[in-house]
């Protein structure tokens, strides 16, 4: 009788565990994160060249290891891109290196004409004094 209760109650258990665990998509994420590096995850979330610009801000970090940046992220929807890299410093005061994250969405004109344009990437600029 003990034996029988057990055994309905891991039967019951297990089944809300299954069904739960396929309203939260658990097998999805699991192959998600097995398949995709980590680099293409943070990619896949932040964005490129959009959102927060993550995988172009990481790009000029790589190429050109700039210091004294400046993040200029015309997005009203996402925050600054700076909390992602611990050496980034958003020193608006010096201004010296400027990435600039969705300018297509640029509604009022900065002037950078004093500004040598380094690199360009769709809707992303670096630009340097």
């Amino acid at each position: 009788m003990k034996n029988k209760f057990f055994k309905n109650y891991f039967i019951k258990i297990s089944l809300i565990l299954f069904v739960f665990s396929i309203f939260s998509d658990v097998f999805l994420n699991s192959y998600l994160i097995i398949k995709n590096n980590y680099e293409s995850r943070l990619i896949s979330s932040y964005g490129f060249c959009d959102k927060q610009g993550y995988g172009y801000i990481k790009k000029i970090k790589k190429n050109f290891n700039p210091s004294n940046v400046t993040l200029i992220n015309y997005s009203n929807d996402f925050p600054l891109g700076e909390k992602l890299f611990l050496s980034i410093n958003n020193d608006n005061k010096k201004m010296n290196n400027v990435i600039i994250i969705n300018k297509h969405l640029k509604k009022t004109k900065n002037n950078f004409d004093n500004y040598q344009l380094i690199d360009q990437y769709q809707n992303c600029e670096y630009l340097q004094k």
